[in-house]
């Protein structure tokens, strides 16, 4: 199971605060999922259609991230996680990760 939250912050000065993923740990590199195309409604719809086929046996693999420093390989039923740029993995089920982007997508449609 994964424990997160979501919110608005402000990262720099001259910007608006911007959306951020907060994963609690053992799972918190998956925060960097925040960053990059999956910051916007059209990469996260994206990713959620992928994992979506790669669950129905549709599509064989699907692999994104966040960025360079967290690339996620979506397996059926469990998806790897190679962090801190490929230095460290883990296993997440690709269910839990199906459910945060899908709320990331909800909070991200709340604007």
């Amino acid at each position: 199971m994964l424990h997160y939250n979501f919110k608005r912050k402000k990262i720099w000065d001259d910007e608006p605060p911007r959306p951020v993923m907060d994963v609690k740990k053992p799972f918190a590199m998956l925060s960097d999922l925040s960053n990059g195309n999956l910051q916007t409604l059209r990469g996260v719809n994206a990713a959620i259609r992928n994992i979506e086929e790669v669950m129905k046996g549709e599509k064989k693999k699907y692999s994104f991230g966040g960025s360079d420093a967290c690339l996620i390989e979506v397996g059926v039923s469990t998806s790897q996680v190679a962090y801190e740029f490929g230095e460290k993995e883990a296993t997440v089920p690709t269910a839990a990760l199906l459910d945060l982007l899908q709320e990331w997508k909800a909070f991200l449609s709340k604007k």
